[in-house]
């Protein structure tokens, strides 16, 4: 399998964090394992790490950083003085990218003592405590005034199933949700887009998983459409850099405020995509519409317009879509989900 790690030590540490960063709390775990769920790389932004051997001894660590797709980014032995301090960023490691990278990684070590903390340096820096051992079963907090995302990392070479039981604030259940996760892929869910904002959710998994909640920086995988407050057709589309060949979106939405048909679902205006995709599944109980499909033949890039959405509202309301892209794919049917610019709904009329 190809994202099986090759030499990697039942231990795993994370690092992160600059110089000036000493003053924050660290923390320390036997085994030395730590992760950080959310590295950002190129395009302008960078991760800095700081990794501190609290040891008497000299000790080695193995970085391994891998994107949300499950493809290894890279690997990287480093070794750190005993009690000494190793600062770092992921463009000295990895070399420059023209384009916003992003995904998770870990830091394995023998010793115990390793400890870590990390940094996201663009528009403003983001400074964070490395995350610890990733577990089968957890609790999040959901704070509702902030735009946050659900980040689920697969620390496994193994498929990993997911349910999230959403509660309100008196620990009442709302919902249950499973999810497939691939071998070191990452997942992303808005909060916005799970129905009747929980307060708290419950993780259970097959295996260990690395689940946090952050910020949604994310633009093109997760995000929230805007609002509709009428009738109208939404165009689906794709900005992107390079020819689409296929795409895979869902689109989640409040079933009290609108109901689908298959009629509702109609081509775009792009070349090859201006027929009905060829996949259309919904369940208008749980408020779910997966619209898939592909072409060949044509190169159509820049805002492709693929796939157009015709919406009656119930009653008088205010909706918003809530918008995963689970697949994008250039002509050869390689992934393009962390290079393509984003995924909207557009209003035509």
């Amino acid at each position: 399998m190809r994202f099986v790690l090759q030499g990697l030590k039942p231990g795993i540490t994370f690092a992160v964090m600059t110089l000036a960063l000493m003053c924050l709390q660290r923390v320390s775990f036997a085994q030395g394992r730590l992760f950080v769920p959310d590295f950002r790389l190129g395009a302008g932004l960078d991760t800095q790490l700081v990794i501190s051997n609290n040891n008497d001894q000299d000790a080695s660590v193995d970085l391994s950083a891998f994107l949300k797709t499950g493809e290894l980014l890279g690997q990287e032995q480093l070794r750190v003085k005993a009690h000494g301090i190793r600062s770092l960023t992921l463009h000295e490691v990895f070399g420059s990218h023209s384009s916003e990278t992003t995904g998770w990684l870990a830091v394995v070590s023998h010793a115990d003592g390793i400890q870590m903390s990390y940094s996201l340096l663009g528009d403003r820096t983001e400074y964070h405590e490395a995350e610890a051992w990733p577990k089968r079963e957890l609790a999040l907090d959901i704070q509702q005034e902030r735009k946050q995302v659900i980040r689920l990392s697969n620390t496994s070479s193994l498929g990993n199933t997911v349910s999230l039981r959403g509660k309100d604030e008196t620990g009442r259940f709302l919902g249950l949700q499973e999810l497939h996760i691939g071998p070191f892929q990452q997942l992303e869910l808005p909060i916005e887009a799970l129905r009747d904002s929980p307060d708290h959710i419950d993780v259970i998994a097959t295996s260990d998983i690395l689940a946090t909640v952050g910020e949604n920086t994310s633009g093109a995988r997760t995000r929230v459409a805007e609002e509709l407050a009428d009738d109208g057709t939404l165009g689906l589309v794709i900005d992107s850099d390079g020819p689409v060949g296929a795409y895979q979106v869902l689109l989640r939405f409040d079933p009290t405020i609108v109901r689908f048909s298959q009629d509702d679902i109609l081509g775009g205006s792009a070349a090859g995509f201006d027929s009905r995709p060829l996949a259309v599944t919904m369940d208008n109980a749980s408020g779910q519409l997966r619209i898939a499909s592909f072409q060949i033949g044509n190169e159509p890039q820049g805002s492709v317009d693929v796939a157009h959405i015709r919406v009656r509202l119930l009653r008088p309301s205010t909706l918003q879509f809530g918008i995963t892209v689970e697949e994008i794919t250039d002509l050869q049917g390689h992934s393009q989900i962390d290079s393509t610019a984003g995924v909207k709904l557009v209003r035509l009329n």
